[in-house]
């Protein structure tokens, strides 16, 4: 998938979320438990804001995620 303002890239089982404004890594997709079930979760690193727009970005490829 193709992002305007994000790049995601794949480490083992993360996928490192890579500004490409700040031209740095401001988070991270990972499976971890809430509760019951394990789900594709979204941490963000310290000092870093999301903007709508990356949300929508972000919130796209988590949802690939579960199709594949």
């Amino acid at each position: 998938m193709t992002y305007k303002y994000i790049e995601i890239k794949k480490e083992g089982n993360i996928y490192k979320i890579w500004n490409t404004i700040y031209e740095e890594y401001v988070g991270e997709i990972r499976r971890e438990r809430m509760g019951q079930w394990i789900h594709w979760q979204l941490f963000q690193y310290s000092g870093y804001g999301f903007t709508n727009g990356c949300l929508k970005e972000i919130t796209k490829f988590i949802t690939s995620l579960y199709k594949k």
